[in-house]
């Protein structure tokens, strides 16, 4: 027997056994090219279901975000007064000068209407409209606006 045959052809792939192999699933490949509709239907639904969830979410967590932190400010906003008062922190301001007794900071939230909340202070300093909750320092007589915050609807 002949180590080699004379017409021995060398191929890489036999196709003809791939093609038989094929055509044994169901599921073979078609000689057409592209998607069918129903194919290119069912993919845009899945990422238009996909997308709508993933707006959702994204929203959902943005609105506790921003819940997180105007809790976070509000506690920072009484915490720096609780330790100004407790220290004896002046604000520099002109109404508050080292003779006048520091009599108290105080955090006043602004609801419907509130009269500490409307107009301005001593000062003629004006509060904004829609102001949140405000940070006051009261110096003798004088009552002066430290700062003021609105929260985010």
């Amino acid at each position: 027997m002949p180590l080699f045959r004379k017409n021995f052809k060398f191929q890489i792939f036999n196709f003809q056994f791939i093609k038989k192999y094929l055509s044994l699933f169901p599921f073979h490949l078609s000689p057409k090219k592209g998607f069918t509709l129903i194919e290119l239907l069912a993919v845009f639904a899945i990422m238009s279901i996909t997308a709508g969830i993933g707006f959702v979410s994204l929203v959902t967590y943005s609105r506790s975000q921003t819940l997180t932190q105007t809790a976070s400010d509000l506690k920072q906003a009484i915490e720096t007064s609780r330790f100004n008062a407790l220290s004896s922190v002046r604000p520099p301001s002109p109404a508050c000068a080292s003779s006048d007794q520091l009599k108290s900071y105080t955090v006043s939230f602004c609801y419907n209407s509130n009269p500490k909340c409307q107009g301005s202070d001593t000062q003629g300093t004006l509060i904004p409209p829609g102001t949140s909750y405000l940070i006051r320092v009261q110096c003798g007589s004088n009552d002066v606006l430290i700062s003021s915050k609105k929260f985010p609807n």
